[in-house]
């Protein structure tokens, strides 16, 4: 599985999925509406407005650290993680990305995190769908469809 711009809510924190499966991560560390930190889902389209109108409440997940550590542990991954800082290709995007990649290689599971730093709720390699000071800023360093993708077929989930 692959996620981007989200994290574990904390409600399912405590499940327990029932087979391993290699996950992929992506998160902006100065997301706007999903905290890379943890904490309130806040979609805030007008953040001058939202002194005046109430927000609806949208659950809180837990951090993007802890999201590792959940699938990590249920993944039973006990390597440490081998962390890549990628080039910074596109200067003027505000941000830059580090990988870090664990494996399981009894199971050969795997997980991996783009941390863009400095990256929004968007999708890295794409438009600038929405102006920064909505959604943040916008990776251009990387190509996240062609990474999930990429990651989709050298991880097949096997269904016995």
């Amino acid at each position: 599985m692959a996620s981007l711009a989200a994290q574990i809510a904390e409600p399912l924190a405590q499940e327990k999925p029932e087979s391993p499966v290699s996950v992929g991560i992506m998160n902006g560390t100065t997301d706007p509406f999903v905290p890379y930190e943890g904490g309130e889902v806040t979609p805030r389209l007008f953040p001058r407005l939202s002194k005046l109108m109430r927000q609806p409440n949208r659950g809180k997940v837990v951090s993007t650290n802890e999201t590792v550590t959940f699938w990590l542990q249920h993944n039973e991954i006990v390597s440490t993680g081998t962390v890549t800082h990628l080039r910074d290709i596109d200067k003027t995007d505000g941000s830059t990305v580090e990988r870090t990649q664990w494996i399981n290689t009894n199971t050969g599971t795997s997980l991996f995190l783009y941390k863009i730093i400095g990256g929004g709720h968007t999708w890295p390699g794409a438009e600038q769908y929405l102006p920064i000071r909505i959604v943040g800023q916008t990776n251009q360093d990387i190509n996240a469809s062609e990474i999930i993708w990429e990651f989709f077929t050298n991880h097949p989930k096997i269904i016995d």
